[in-house]
């Protein structure tokens, strides 16, 4: 479509915010600019609703027979955690920036497995993984690693050649129980331990905190207000001085 100025990106962002029951609006001062505002009725999410995968933590214990997985990514942070994650004797790392590096890779040398990001610049996820499929590396596991991905769209990326689609932030846990499902690997899954961590005397502890305070306290974190968090904190707190 034509994009005269940012009319048609207006156009679309207020179809998306209107069929998830929102609106827009903008409040501009001349001379200094303009400030878009959003309005989107979401719910709050109980604490029963929650995922107890956190509660556990999955460990590799064994590598059965050595794997060589390619890494691609076109942000350093993300390699580096993949690098950290991985970083096992009986794991050869290959590293990427874009999927034409990745695709390159690829031809050059015997790979098991490629965690393949989806927006690149260059050449994305998706297209490499169309031209290694097409090139006859069907036995080569691909796992799609994203951020912004919808239900329906993440089925369009797995029909694309895709053997796994992992949104990010992906969780240690999440790629070697992929592994594991995949290759020769033995993990195991124990349930996590919470430390009691020593709080200093001089610091502070909560005194009589209801259940009304609790409950207003877990909406404010949610909701990331942090002034109305601290406000809180600090009405139910006593400060021990020595």
């Amino acid at each position: 479509l034509p994009c005269i100025g940012w009319v048609t990106p207006r156009v679309i962002t207020k179809i998306f915010i209107e069929r998830m029951g929102g609106n827009i609006r903008v409040q501009s001062v001349v001379g200094k600019g303009s400030t878009f505002i959003i309005e989107i009725p979401v719910g709050l999410t109980g604490l029963s609703n929650i995922s107890d995968d956190n509660n556990f933590v999955v460990k590799i214990i064994k590598i059965n027979k050595p794997l060589s997985i390619l890494i691609v990514d076109d942000q350093p942070s993300n390699l580096k955690l993949l690098k950290d994650i991985l970083s096992y004797e009986e794991i050869n790392l290959f590293v990427a920036e874009n999927g034409k590096q990745a695709l390159d890779i690829v031809m050059d040398n015997h790979i098991d497995c490629i965690f393949m990001d989806i927006r690149m610049p260059v050449m994305t996820g998706v297209e490499a993984t169309d031209l290694i499929r097409a090139r006859g590396y069907s036995d080569i596991v691909i796992c799609a690693l994203t951020a912004s991905v919808f239900e329906h769209q993440a089925n369009d990326i797995l029909k694309r050649g895709f053997d796994r689609l992992i949104r990010k932030p992906f969780r240690t846990n999440e790629i070697y129980q992929f592994l594991a499902e995949k290759f020769d690997i033995s993990v195991e899954s124990t349930e996590k331990i919470e430390k009691t961590q020593f709080v200093p005397k001089d610091l502070f502890h909560f005194s009589s905190v209801g259940k009304e305070t609790i409950e207003r306290l877990k909406e404010t974190i949610i909701l990331g207000n942090i002034d109305d968090i601290k406000k809180l904190l600090r009405n139910k707190m006593i400060f021990l001085r020595n």
